[in-house]
């Protein structure tokens, strides 16, 4: 019986410190989240409203501005709405920027 002790605890202390950063790394985290979206900003540095933007570009505009960590990023205009997502004109071959060519 005594071995059988030995032999259940020193094999299982290895399994368990192994199979519990194994099993954390499948659960998911429960704190933090999304938050809100960012504030785009202009080639000045300026914020983007949603009426002086709409009066300067027209629908099917696609002008650049300034997204995340300050990457130029299109923003949208669709039937006299900004779109609510904006792509990034950064090529991720060569981190140049990318032009809109419809």
């Amino acid at each position: 019986n005594t071995m059988n002790l030995l032999l259940a605890g020193g094999v299982g202390l290895p399994i368990g410190v192994m199979t519990v950063p194994f099993a954390v790394f499948f659960y998911p985290p429960s704190v933090g989240g999304g938050g809100g979206g960012t504030v785009a900003k202009d080639a000045l540095g300026n914020d983007v409203t949603l009426t002086s933007w709409l009066k300067t570009h027209p629908a099917g505009d696609r002008s650049l501005t300034q997204g995340l960590k300050g990457d130029p990023t299109c923003l949208i205009v669709k039937d006299g709405e900004i779109e609510k997502y904006g792509l990034n004109a950064v090529c991720t071959h060569l981190g140049c920027v990318v032009p809109w060519v419809p």
